[in-house]
């Protein structure tokens, strides 16, 4: 899950999703919820308080294609709070998921999502390959294990 959620008292702010369509605001319990699930704008129509959850991209997973463990990809940051804004038009940016590998090596970082230069979560860490530590990021990703041999008998258990 990534995007960002708005919420406000007012229609002081129209949003648009990365294709120019308005974004349809949800209503509930008199509040105005906006939510991006895609990078878009918002236009503020006159200065306002507005609170806000902003969610980046999770990293992706390392890869070995032999023996060992890889790490998982770490979860996108979250950031949430409140804003004063002005009458302005604010560039809103989703973060994507790290992109996933096919090939041995740590995973992707995922990318940052922001509200304009107000606020900024920070994309999740690619996990690690074999005896690596996870990427930094929002979260960091996870770390890879060594190999394990087990040599010997092994009998039935009673």
């Amino acid at each position: 899950m990534k995007g960002i959620g708005i919420r406000i008292k007012s229609d002081a702010i129209i949003a648009y999703n990365n294709i120019g369509n308005r974004i349809n605001p949800i209503y509930y319990k008199g509040y105005k919820y906006l939510v991006f699930t895609t990078s878009g704008t918002m236009n503020v129509k006159y200065p306002i308080k507005a609170e806000y959850m902003l969610l980046a991209g999770g990293g992706s997973g390392g890869v070995i294609q032999n023996d060992g463990c890889s790490g998982g990809g770490g979860a996108g940051g979250i950031q949430t709070g409140s804003l004063d804004l002005n009458i302005e038009t604010i560039n809103i940016i989703i973060g994507a998921g790290g992109a996933g590998k096919t090939a041995n090596g740590n995973g992707n970082n995922g990318a940052n999502s922001t509200i304009g230069s107000y606020v900024t979560a920070i994309g999740g860490g690619g996990g690690a390959t074999v005896d690596n530590k996870g990427l930094n990021g929002g979260c960091g990703g996870g770390a890879g294990s060594a190999q394990y041999t087990v040599q010997g008998k092994f009998r039935k258990g009673g």
